[in-house]
């Protein structure tokens, strides 16, 4: 590779931060937004909301209202990032220390008083929350009585008044400014909007909230199920109070900003743009590219692209087509994707290979371009074929192109040469992606291969990354794999589970890697011959499957159904039970060797309830021991047993959920509840399980789930000799097995969301 690829440099998305960059004219809107907020009278609040698209210039327009702010002595500004919060709780308690910290800044004489006052107003806030459209409400979604909310509200009122005066005796407003709110989840919007509403009783201060309205509307209106894209619409208006939308960029400026980003790409790759070249391209991009350009992100992704292209094909492509192939691949990806998918449309022009004339394959061409364009009228669909697509690829044209121009092409390094075509498209693939012609060639070369040679074209898959998607891929073919082909297969990918990258949380998660894998194998035994020999490859599937829980993860897919008739059924009862006895004979020889809940962690669990169902006094009694002989080793059994919170990047300790009714229930069926308490009391002393189930002050993650199944473990035994009593006293049946969690009554709050 060339050394000039090592200082290339790419256009940044990240947002301007002063007029002196502007070159869309939005410094004039954003200081016009910025004085008109600085030199209001009324001391109410006022809440801004800034609409665009995304890509549209939003956080730039903001940063430059943050500039014309500055010139303003007696505004504050408040910058608030809404991501960084995980909860309504985590994000009130942000919020309103963000505020505390700004203020106190600029008002370090003031900084105690104003801090009071926030934190004041953030515990009542904490302690009783407000519909959006108002009125009071509790934690536990149920209205309290008129006095205690007159109360709240008095007291709110009082906080009010208070911030009212320390603003007013130093001469402040504050404006605060909320960014990409459009990037949040359902969840979280409620939640911003719902801080905002709530703090809005706040005089001298000013929101400013940007986002793309039309997002947000659909995504509020998600929750309505009558009202829809209107209900949507109706609860922002309730929100914000000055729509505003930013203006368009001018055309001609994104124009330019296109032409100069290339320029500057061509000379960081050391490449000439001729005359007649710089025309062409011109021309091309104004008639087919430019009418998707609408925003400044498109522009820097557009160029960025081209950046990124021209070093590694410099002198081995079209320079034209190739700027033209990365605009399509921009700003039409689709059909970028169908020219490299349908290779001899594009090359051919549909046509007949032995007449130069109309044919299906031209009506199949057009159905393909008019698919992968997305909405457009026939107008633009039409012109998009004519002045793009057809200067790319011109036999697409009416005109005649026999064989002798594919000689010139192919000299001049043209894209619509057949030995030129792939050049355009090989390095864009990316890295973790898998092309259709691998898949077809592992296909075709997988019968002639021994396990080595199987199981090394696996692991270079897995090598780049790439082996999800190729597992993905494998699924689109499946359907034409037969016979040894499709046992060589499901054998092949049994052995390499371990290549399946399984995602945080259940291994059997619908699109864990793992699950897709184990479908696929599912597929492929499918496709195998019926009867007992298709008995026999699932029992080896099994029992070579790596890792154990993968084993686990291909048996429960191809065990029977009581919902599926006999002549649907994977396997038959026999080799059922054979496939079954031969994955349990491997628990039980792993479980001698090392503690499953050590060697797998949470995919334990699936292990020991399939061992549990064919004889669980063993498993009780392997448990058991391994507890009696090392109690610290419950520490290390209830955190598998444990779940985590679902979308955590790390190990720290709110990743981990509390041990919830579900987790102790299902430990009672593997192994009596009083020997894990004992072990724990052993481990950690009598103290714990005492107070309030959610302790927030355990010294660690283990420590907090002992607490947590100690404190179940005895107000469950509370309950039954409660339910003993009364079955006592009113002659009723006798109370469930003491082995048993079923039956009591539910612990109210005690549920684990995941």
């Amino acid at each position: 590779m060339d050394d000039r690829t090592k200082i290339v440099t790419y256009s940044s998305d990240h947002p301007i931060r002063s007029k002196r960059e502007d070159r869309f004219n939005r410094a004039r809107f954003a200081t016009h937004v910025a004085d008109t907020i600085a030199t209001r009278l009324d001391p109410s609040s006022i809440v801004i909301g800034l609409y665009g698209p995304w890509g549209d210039g939003k956080s730039s327009t903001l940063n430059l209202m943050e500039e014309a702010l500055a010139a303003h002595s007696e505004i504050v500004v408040v910058r608030f990032n809404p991501w960084l919060f995980d909860s309504e709780d985590r994000l009130l308690r942000g919020f309103f220390d963000t505020l505390a910290t700004a203020l106190g800044s600029s008002l370090p004489a003031k900084a105690e008083r104003i801090g009071a006052l926030l934190r004041n107003y953030r515990s009542m806030l904490l302690m009783a929350s407000f519909h959006v459209a108002g009125g009071l409400e509790t934690k536990s979604g149920g209205k309290e009585k008129t006095t205690d909310d007159s109360l709240a509200i008095t007291r709110l009122d009082e906080v009010s008044d208070a911030f009212r005066e320390a603003m007013e005796r130093a001469g402040k407003r504050v404006v605060v400014l909320i960014d990409d709110v459009d990037r949040l989840n359902r969840g979280a919007l409620h939640a911003i909007f719902k801080l905002v509403k709530l703090s809005a009783s706040f005089p001298y201060t000013s929101y400013v909230l940007s986002f793309d309205d039309e997002m947000v509307a659909s995504s509020i209106s998600e929750q309505y199920a009558h009202g829809g894209y209107e209900a949507g619409r109706n609860y922002l208006a309730k929100i914000i109070q000055v729509p505003l939308h930013l203006p368009p960029p001018d055309a001609i400026q994104l124009r330019q900003m296109v032409f100069d980003g290339i320029a500057d790409a061509l000379a960081q790759s050391g490449v000439e743009f001729e005359r007649e070249q710089a025309d062409a391209f011109a021309h091309q991009f104004a008639a087919g590219l430019e009418p998707r350009l609408a925003t400044p992100r498109n522009a820097k992704l557009y160029v960025n692209a081209v950046t990124f292209a021209l070093p590694l094909l410099k002198g081995e492509a079209h320079l034209v087509d190739l700027l033209l192939m990365e605009g399509i691949r921009v700003f039409y990806p689709k059909l970028y994707l169908a020219i490299r998918e349908n290779a001899e449309l594009f090359l051919g022009g549909g046509r007949d290979p032995d007449q130069n004339a109309e044919s299906a394959q031209r009506q199949r061409l057009a159905d393909v371009i008019t698919k992968s364009a997305g909405e457009m009228t026939p107008e633009r669909n039409a012109g998009l074929r004519r002045d793009l697509l057809e200067a790319l690829f011109p036999r697409l044209s009416t005109a005649m192109h026999g064989d002798e121009w594919e000689s010139k092409w192919a000299r001049e390094q043209r894209v619509c040469s057949g030995q030129y075509f792939w050049r355009y498209f090989t390095y864009s693939v990316p890295p973790r992606d898998v092309g259709d012609h691998e898949v077809k060639a592992f296909l075709d070369g997988i019968a002639f291969l021994d396990r080595r040679g199987q199981d090394a074209a696996l692991e270079a898959f897995a090598r780049r990354g790439a082996f999800p998607r190729f597992v993905h891929k494998l699924h689109q073919y499946a359907p034409n794999v037969k016979g040894e082909t499709a046992r060589a297969l499901a054998s092949a990918i049994a052995r390499n589970g371990t290549l399946a990258a399984q995602e945080r949380g259940q291994p059997s998660a619908p699109d864990s890697t793992f699950g897709d894998a184990a479908d696929l194998i599912t597929d492929f035994v499918k496709r195998t011959e019926s009867g007992q020999a298709r008995d026999q490859v699932a029992c080896s599937i099994v029992e070579i499957a790596e890792p154990l829980t993968f084993a686990l993860e291909c048996f429960r897919r191809m065990s029977r159904n009581a919902d599926r008739a006999e002549e649907d059924q994977l396997l038959s009862i026999d080799g059922e039970s054979a496939a079954r006895s031969t994955l349990i004979d491997r628990i039980r020889s792993q479980a001698a060797a090392a503690p499953l809940y050590r060697a797998f962690s949470r995919g334990a669990r699936g292990l020991y309830r399939l061992w549990a169902q064919q004889s669980a006094l063993e498993v009780a009694a392997d448990l058991g021991q391994k507890l009696e002989a090392d109690p610290a080793e419950v520490d290390v059994f209830l955190a598998s047993c444990s779940s985590e919170i679902l979308g955590a990047a790390t190990s720290d300790v709110s990743q981990v959920a509390d041990f919830g009714r579900e987790a102790y229930e299902a430990i009672a069926e593997l192994i009596d509840p009083d020997s894990v308490a004992a072990a724990l009391v052993r481990c950690h002393g009598p103290g714990l399980g005492s107070g309030d189930f959610y302790q927030l002050d355990a010294a660690s993650v283990a420590a907090r789930i002992a607490h947590q199944f100690l404190w179940m473990h005895r107000h469950i035994q509370d309950e039954r000799a409660e339910q003993a009593a009364a079955a006592a006293d009113s002659e009723l049946a006798p109370v469930p097995s003491e082995h048993s969690a079923s039956g009591a009554v539910e612990l109210i709050g005690l549920s684990t969301k995941v």
